[in-house]
């Protein structure tokens, strides 16, 4: 009974870690190291899998056992959306390195919809209409957009004249304190941010 426990907890914490690969491919179109992040974070999964397998077909095979290696599982998976949708703020950020909540994103731009829903940017240093205006509900007052810890990305006129809605673009360190505030203060409020440059 624990090989199918250990199997069904192995393959899904590979799958996990396959799709965060997948993220970090799609996601940083022109970073020199894009491939070799994604094998590094194929190959750690890999490795984890296989010691969760071996340590779980080591465990008793009780209903106990598969309650609680289960709901471990669950606590690792659903934990840090959840909670970070609760928090709904930025908890850390430097060069190259955000948190969200409780999900640490690294190398790769975010943005949060005004659900506040984590979601990533292509790596690009521009911004124009079409990208913010799939983030845009009617509930949102305020679009932050963080432009880099340099101040490098360039913001289209179209997204700098957003009708109805407060643009507020701002190097990526105030920009993020900036968000944090508004929605402290219950603002509707989306956030794109380029998490380098």
């Amino acid at each position: 009974m624990n090989r199918r426990l250990g199997l069904f907890v192995g393959v899904t914490v590979l799958g996990l870690t396959c799709l965060i690969g997948r993220i970090v491919i799609r996601y940083l179109p022109n970073h020199d190291e894009r491939w070799s992040l994604a094998l590094a974070i194929l190959a750690g999964g890999f490795v984890i899998s296989g010691l969760l397998y071996a340590l779980i077909r080591r465990l008793p095979p009780t209903r106990r056992t598969r309650i609680v290696v289960l709901g471990c599982l669950a606590l690792f998976v659903l934990a840090p959306p959840v909670a970070s949708v609760v928090i709904r703020r930025v908890t850390f950020a430097r060069f190259g390195f955000t948190v969200y909540g409780l999900i640490p994103v690294p190398f790769l731009d975010i943005t949060v919809n005004a659900r506040g829903m984590l979601g990533f940017r292509e790596k690009t240093h521009r911004l124009g209409f079409d990208e913010v205006q799939e983030l845009l509900t009617a509930d949102v007052e305020v679009v932050v957009i963080g432009t880099g810890w340099d101040n490098l990305v360039v913001v289209e006129d179209s997204v700098r004249n957003l009708p109805g809605v407060t643009v507020t673009i701002l190097p990526t360190p105030q920009a993020l304190e900036h968000y944090n505030a508004l929605v402290f203060r219950g603002v509707h409020a989306i956030l794109l941010a380029h998490s380098t440059c």
